[in-house]
């Protein structure tokens, strides 16, 4: 029973090491759709479909969010992800203003729900966020477009905005006042990003009542993302599906030594491909990024360094006409060297302590005689009682004096035959002494008793006698001597 239960123990334990080896499939895009104005007050709506890979969210997740002071926000920045964004509303806008709405119009149709600051990506992917998560998504994607932008902080009011520099003063602003601020001699109008009235949020240059007498802290966007490993995909066309693939050389390598990773993209049009890696229960990095051949292929090789279970993921931003695609994710477990010479030795002592465990658990057990089974004598039918009439019973008193008693079981010695010539006196006085031998040999239950009128009598088995044959012309002996000696 012990046995049992560490073997079923020992199998769960493997079962734990070695499930996370098998591929996982990756969950598929997220995919926001937005609707735009040609200008504010326009009549013309153009549909904005933003596709972000499950990968780039998962790496955004798994990187710092702490802000400590006003200029950790600049760390959130991200103006490579999101490019797509403003190279996708620079087809439609030809103006810096109407840019900006346009840019503006985005946030106010996600729902506002206070929430802790996180990257845009992770912003357009949740599809909710406060004026802290609005904000950076607005100067990630203005500054993604090339214009120049600052967050402005409100800490009485614990708000955040944006302000922009425009080369002309805004002209769509309502209200008849346009609100700026002016950091190192250049001005900045204010973008408010809450607000989800679309189509009639707040447009550049116009700012909440609330705000109006505050003076914002300026916090300079400098310390931001330069490039990121990904991007989202936005189009005003519907996208059509990718496919991309990855394997590995080897599920299991020694540390520093090469692994080969490689895979394909469907369409062969693919530029780049990105190769994420993570460790059992970390985060998501950027490994690589590696060009596509013609044929959609690509190739990399890479020495892991350090030992451990590893996660690796290769994806595609897509293109104006496809989405982007994510490949399943491979594991592989790297041993480092002196791990693997302790495994080894780790080993060999677990096989020779379950070895001497079994010997001592045998050598404990009780010693087992063998059983001998008993052999019953075997029992004789019973004899069936009669009850003979008068007549019979004379007949078989009469019987027993001239027929000798039965032979018992018990082997006597042969005795050999008397002439068949012998005389009739011979024959009695030999059966004599037979008789009273036999009966002393006898079982008890044999042996013959009186029997009264009310009593039965068992009649014991018996033998035929021996008839001598007729004498004929051709048998005929010769005389020979009688002699009333009985033979030995």
């Amino acid at each position: 029973m012990d046995l049992k239960r560490s073997t079923v123990i020992l199998a769960l334990l493997l079962l734990c090491v070695v499930s996370p080896l098998f591929n996982v499939v990756n969950a598929q895009n997220y995919e926001r759709t937005f609707r735009l104005l040609d200008r504010p007050n326009g009549s013309v709506t153009y549909s904005l479909t933003v596709s972000i890979t499950s990968s780039l969210y998962n790496y955004y997740q798994g990187k710092n969010h702490d802000i400590y002071t006003s200029s950790d926000f600049g760390k959130l920045v991200t103006p490579d992800a999101v490019k797509p964004i403003a190279d996708a509303l620079w087809q439609v806008y030809s103006d810096a203003e109407i840019f900006t709405d346009a840019v503006l119009g985005v946030t106010h149709q996600i729902p506002y729900e206070v929430y802790p600051e996180v990257y845009p990506v992770e912003t357009l992917v949740l599809n909710k966020g406060d004026c802290g998560g609005f904000s950076l998504l607005v100067a990630s994607i203005l500054k993604a477009g090339g214009l120049d932008v600052v967050l402005l902080e409100y800490p009485t009011k614990q708000h955040l905005n944006v302000g922009v520099s425009l080369p002309h003063r805004p002209t769509y602003a309502r209200g008849g006042s346009v609100y700026y601020v002016v950091y190192n001699g250049k001005t900045y109008y204010i973008a408010e990003t809450t607000g989800d009235n679309f189509p009639y949020g707040w447009r550049v240059g116009e700012c909440p009542t609330e705000l109006r007498s505050v003076n914002p802290n300026v916090i300079a966007i400098v310390n931001y993302e330069q490039t990121a490993p990904s991007k989202v995909l936005a189009s005003f066309t519907p996208l059509n599906p990718s496919q991309i693939t990855i394997s590995v050389s080897s599920f299991f390598a020694i540390e520093n030594s090469v692994i080969t990773i490689s895979g394909m993209v469907s369409p062969s049009t693919a530029s780049n491909v990105t190769i994420y890696v993570s460790s059992l229960g970390g985060v998501w990095s950027k490994l690589a990024i590696v060009s596509v051949n013609n044929n959609g292929a690509y190739i990399y090789e890479w020495r892991p360094q350090g030992g451990g279970i590893f996660y690796l993921e290769a994806s595609w931003s897509g293109n104006r006409d496809y989405a982007g695609a994510d490949s399943s994710v491979v594991s592989l477990l790297v041993v480092p060297f002196y791990g693997l010479v302790a495994g080894v030795l780790g080993l060999m002592m677990l096989i020779l302590v379950i070895v001497f465990w079994l010997i001592n658990k045998r050598g404990n057990l009780p010693p087992t005689s063998p059983t001998v089974e008993e052999s019953q004598p075997p029992t004789s039918p019973p004899l069936e009682e009669t009850h003979p009439s008068e007549d019979s019973q004379q007949t078989t008193s009469s019987t027993e004096q001239e027929t000798p008693p039965a032979e018992t079981k018990t082997q006597q010695p042969k005795e050999e035959q008397p002439p068949l010539e012998e005389n009739k006196a011979s024959q009695e006085e030999t059966s004599a002494p037979q008789d009273s031998q036999s009966q002393q040999q006898a079982p008890p239950e044999q042996q013959p008793t009186e029997q009264t009128p009310q009593e039965t009598k068992e009649t014991p088995p018996q033998e035929a006698p021996l008839q001598p044959p007729q004498e004929t012309e051709e048998n005929k002996l010769p005389p020979q001597e009688t002699s009333t000696d009985t033979p030995p």
